[in-house]
C-alpha cells in the first residue's frame, strides 16, 4: 500500500493533472522560469542562454553555468527536469549528450551547457559542423507547490551559443589580415548546407586607438605604433587580456563585439552579435559567457601563450626576461610607458589554435640577431658579411644597401618595410629567455628542465605551414626566406640555415626559389610550428606560406572543425609528449628532439643565449672555434672538431706557412698533405705526425654535417695555427 501511494505521488509530481485547475506558478509565454548567471559580486544578471565553454572534463566547480529560477513556492527538490532540442533530441549521432544537463543543489537548479556548441561533439568534417552561431534547446520543468496542485511549467527555450573566437595577428600585420580568413570561413556550407558562423573578433597590437591614454593611429606624434605589431610580448599579452574582458562583457549585454577594424570602415566585416536563431533581425540576446578560444597567427600566438602563462615571476626577480636593446615609446604627461606589464592569467580562456606560430623558436630570427647584435668592430662579424646582389634585383635596393654591400647594410634596408630591428625578434629566437619561461617554466633551463609548455585547462591546436615560397624581389616571385639568404650572402659565413630548406626543391633555381612540401612556411620550421606527439587534433601541416594560412583550404578546415570539437586534446594530456619527434607532411623529414634543448636533436651547438639573446653559438658561426689543437708529442698534433649540429670531420689539410702580418695570421701556406675521411665510426680526432720543431704550421678543416635525406651541409674552419710544443 506504501509503495503504491508513493508511485501515485511521483506521477503527480512529474506530470500535470488532466482535470487540475491552473496555477499561479505556470503560463503559456515561459514567463514562469528564469534564466540567470552569478555576476563578480554574487549579483544576478538575467540572460536570455549561455555559450558553450566548458571543456570535457573540466570539474564542475570550474564549469560555467546557468541558475534556472523558479516560481515563488516550488523548490528544486520537488521538480522533475528534462532537457532536449525542440525535436526531442538529446544525443548526438555517437551518443553523446548534446544539450546540456541539470542539477540541484542547496535548493537551486542549474543548468550546464553540453561540453561543445556543436550537436555532433566530435565533428568528423565541415559537413558535421554546425553552420549558425546559435541554437536552442528546451527546458521543461514539472513541479508543484507545497500546498497547490501539480503541474507543468511552460517549457523554457535556452539558447546556446558558439564560444567567441579572439584572433591575435603577428608582426608587420594588423587585425585587417582575419578578415579574408572570416570571409572565407563564412562561405563554407556545414550540416544541412548552412553557412558558418564564427562570432570573431580581433585583437590590435599593431597600433592601438588606447593604450595607457595613447592613441598609437596618431601617426603624425606616434610614428613607432608599438613597433608595427613586433612590440614587447608583455604588452601583446596585456592588451590581449583588456580585449577579451570586453568581448565578454559585450556577450553578456548583448552588445556586438568589436569590429575587426583597421581604420578602413568600408572594408570592414560587419560587427558579430548573438541572437535567436529563430529571430535573426531581432535584438541581440544577453548570453552568460566565461571563457573565450583564440587564434594566434605567428607571434600572435606567442603573445596568447605568455597571456595564458600569467606573470611566472615577480617584478622583482633578476631571472625575468629583460630586452637587450632599449625601446622607449612616449606615453601619456610626458612619461615613458611601461613596455613590461605583468598581466595575471584570469581563467578566460578555452582553447588556443596556433596557426603558423612558433613553440620552439625561428632559426632565422636568430641569424638576424646576430647580425644586429654582434659587434661592428670585429671584422668576423655577420654583419660584415659580403652580399652578392644580382642584376634582377630592383635598383632601389640597391641603393638602399649602399655601398657596404654587407648583409648588415640590407637588414637595415628591409627595416623600413619589416621590423627586424624590434622586440618580437628578442622574443622569438631560439633559447630566448621568453621562450625558456614559456616552456620550463624559469629562463634558464638545464638539461634537467622538465618542459611543461601547455595549461592544463586549455585545449590546443596548431596548424604548420610547408610552402616556402614567401618573398619577392623584383621579377622573382616565390622565394624562401632561408635559401635566399645563402643565396645573397657569399660565401655563406652560417651555411645551416640549409637545414630548413629542401635540396633541390625547385631545380634550376634551387635553393633561392620555395615551394611546397618544404621543411618550413618561409618564416616558421615545421618543427617549431607543430605541437609534437601526434594527439588527435593537435596538429596538421598544409601547403601555405606565412602569409597564405587566411585562405588556405586546409586551415580554414582543420579550425572550424576544431574550434567545434569537444575532443581538442589539452595541456596535461601534451606536456609528456613535448619531446616527441616530429615528421614533415610526406614523411621524408624526421626532427628528434631532448631534455632542455629547443632546437631539434643535433642542434644544439648552433643556437644559444649570447648576452641574454638568442643568437647563433661562436662554434657554429666561426668553424676555427670548432677546432682544438693540441700537440701530442713534438712532431704530431691532435686535431678534434667539437661538432656544430652534429657534425663531423671529413677533410683536415696541414699547410706550413709564415706568420704574416700577426702572430697568428697565415701569411703565404703550402700545403703539406690532406687526410680524408678522418673520421670513423666512433671516433672524433685525427693526429697528424711528421711535423718539425719551430716550423709554423696551420690546419684547415672540412665537417660534414647529416642532413638526411638532403644532401649534407659542409663547413670549411678558416687556417688556424698548431700550437708550439
Amino acid at each position: 500500500m506504501r509503495l503504491r501511494a508513493a508511485l501515485v505521488l511521483f506521477a503527480l509530481v512529474i506530470a500535470p493533472l488532466p482535470n487540475a485547475a491552473p496555477t499561479s506558478f505556470a503560463g503559456n509565454d515561459g514567463a514562469a522560469v528564469d534564466l540567470t548567471m552569478e555576476g563578480e559580486n554574487g549579483a544576478a544578471i538575467p540572460v536570455d542562454g549561455i555559450a558553450c565553454d566548458n571543456l570535457r572534463g573540466t570539474p564542475i566547480e570550474q564549469r560555467d553555468r546557468l541558475e534556472v529560477r523558479l516560481p515563488a513556492g516550488i523548490s528544486a527538490q520537488d521538480v522533475f527536469v528534462t532537457v532536449c532540442s525542440p525535436d526531442g533530441s538529446a544525443v548526438d549521432a555517437d551518443g553523446r549528450n548534446n544539450v546540456g544537463t541539470t542539477e540541484a543543489e542547496k535548493g537551486r537548479l542549474f543548468y550546464y551547457p553540453p561540453d561543445e556548441y556543436n550537436r555532433r561533439q566530435e565533428p568528423r568534417g565541415l559537413r558535421d559542423v554546425d553552420g549558425p552561431a546559435t541554437r536552442i534547446v528546451m527546458l521543461k520543468v514539472s513541479g508543484r507547490s507545497h500546498e497547490g496542485p501539480a503541474a507543468v511549467l511552460a517549457p523554457k527555450r535556452i539558447v546556446l551559443a558558439r564560444t567567441p573566437v579572439v584572433m591575435v595577428h603577428g608582426i608587420n600585420r594588423g587585425p585587417d589580415c582575419w578578415i579574408a580568413m572570416v570571409r572565407a570561413t563564412a562561405r563554407i556550407q556545414g550540416r544541412d548546407g548552412k553557412r558558418l558562423e564564427i562570432p570573431a573578433s580581433a585583437l590590435d597590437h599593431f597600433a592601438p586607438a588606447a593604450y595607457e591614454g595613447v592613441n598609437f593611429r596618431d601617426r603624425n606624434r606616434y610614428p613607432f605604433y608599438l613597433y608595427y605589431g613586433s612590440g614587447p610580448v608583455e604588452i601583446g599579452a596585456a592588451l590581449l587580456a583588456r580585449h577579451i574582458d570586453t568581448v565578454r562583457k559585450r556577450v553578456l549585454t548583448g552588445e556586438p563585439l568589436p569590429a575587426i577594424d583597421y581604420g578602413r570602415p568600408k572594408t570592414t566585416p560587419k560587427p558579430f552579435a548573438y541572437h535567436d536563431p529563430d529571430n535573426k533581425a531581432g535584438k541581440p540576446v544577453r548570453l552568460a559567457c566565461r571563457r573565450v578560444d583564440l587564434i594566434g597567427w605567428s607571434y600572435g600566438g606567442l603573445i596568447a601563450r605568455w597571456y595564458l602563462s600569467g606573470s611566472r615571476a615577480s617584478a622583482q626577480d633578476l631571472s625575468w626576461p629583460r630586452y637587450q636593446s632599449e625601446y622607449v615609446l612616449p606615453g601619456a604627461g610626458g612619461r615613458t610607458l611601461d613596455l613590461t606589464p605583468r598581466t595575471q592569467y584570469r581563467q578566460d580562456v578555452r582553447k588556443l589554435i596556433a596557426i603558423g606560430s612558433i613553440w620552439r623558436g625561428v632559426p632565422i630570427v636568430n641569424c638576424l640577431n646576430e647580425i644586429r647584435f654582434s659587434k661592428s668592430e670585429d671584422p668576423n662579424a655577420l654583419s660584415h658579411a659580403p652580399l652578392r646582389l644580382p642584376q634582377w634585383m630592383p635598383r632601389a635596393m640597391w641603393s638602399k644597401v649602399g655601398s657596404d654591400r654587407n648583409i648588415g647594410s640590407f637588414t637595415r634596408a628591409i627595416d623600413t618595410r619589416i621590423r627586424v630591428n624590434s622586440p618580437a625578434m628578442e622574443v622569438m629566437a631560439i633559447d630566448s629567455p621568453w621562450l625558456s619561461l614559456l616552456t620550463y617554466g624559469v629562463t634558464d633551463p638545464d638539461i634537467h628542465a622538465r618542459a611543461a609548455p601547455f595549461r592544463a585547462d586549455v585545449a590546443y591546436g596548431s596548424v604548420a605551414g610547408d610552402n616556402s615560397a614567401y618573398m619577392a624581389f623584383g621579377p622573382v616571385t616565390k622565394i624562401s626566406p632561408h635559401g635566399a639568404l645563402l643565396y645573397f650572402q657569399k660565401p655563406a659565413r652560417f651555411p645551416y640555415l640549409a637545414l630548413e630548406k629542401r635540396a633541390g626543391l625547385a631545380g634550376l633555381f634551387s635553393p633561392i626559389i620555395g615551394g611546397a612540401r618544404d621543411y618550413s612556411d618561409g618564416i616558421v620550421p615545421v618543427w617549431s610550428a607543430v605541437i609534437p606527439g601526434g594527439a588527435p587534433g593537435a596538429s596538421r601541416i598544409v601547403p601555405a606560406s606565412h602569409d597564405t594560412y587566411f585562405t588556405d583550404p586546409g586551415t580554414l578546415e582543420y579550425t572550424a572543425r576544431w574550434l567545434n570539437n569537444a575532443a581538442l586534446p589539452t595541456g596535461d594530456t601534451l606536456n609528456p609528449l613535448w619531446n616527441t619527434p616530429i615528421q614533415s607532411r610526406d614523411g621524408r623529414k624526421r626532427w628528434e628532439f631532448r631534455e632542455g634543448e629547443m632546437a631539434p636533436d643535433g642542434r644544439g651547438t648552433l643556437y644559444g643565449r649570447i648576452d641574454g639573446i638568442g643568437r647563433i653559438l661562436p662554434g657554429a658561426l666561426f668553424p676555427a672555434r670548432s677546432l682544438a689543437l693540441r700537440r701530442e708529442t713534438e712532431d704530431t698534433v691532435r686535431v678534434e672538431w667539437s661538432a656544430p649540429a652534429g657534425g663531423h670531420l671529413r677533410r683536415v689539410t696541414l699547410y706550413e706557412g709564415d706568420t704574416g702580418t700577426g702572430e697568428n695570421t697565415p701569411g703565404h701556406l703550402r700545403k703539406l698533405r690532406t687526410v680524408e675521411g678522418v673520421i670513423e665510426s666512433g671516433q672524433s680526432f685525427v693526429v697528424l705526425g711528421g711535423l718539425r720543431k719551430d716550423m709554423p704550421y696551420y690546419i684547415v678543416a672540412e665537417a660534414v654535417t647529416p642532413n638526411r635525406p638532403d644532401p649534407s651541409i659542409i663547413v670549411k674552419s678558416e687556417p688556424t695555427r698548431v700550437p708550439e710544443n
